[in-house]
């Protein structure tokens, strides 16, 4: 997760840019399938946006508050 988050904050522009999951795998040193995950995660947790687009329906993902986002991704914490 915290290569994932950071590869995407060291693209240029990345907060108004939209991306695939090759584009970010190409970039970390785990699986592309273990990027898509990581991104699926931080969608579903509302960091980013998730479209399919495109033949075969390839994810696109866009920035909506990663910023806000800890190092090694989302916590909770249990009361």
């Amino acid at each position: 997760m915290k290569q994932v988050i950071e590869t995407i904050r060291n693209f240029d522009d990345w907060k108004a840019l939209e991306w695939k999951v090759g584009k970010v795998a190409e970039c970390v040193t785990i699986s592309k399938n273990s990027t898509r995950k990581h991104l699926k995660t931080l969608a579903e947790q509302g960091y980013l946006d998730k479209r399919t687009a495109g033949r075969g329906g390839a994810f696109h993902f866009s920035n909506v508050r990663l910023e806000e986002a800890q190092k090694y991704g989302h916590v909770e914490f249990a009361e």
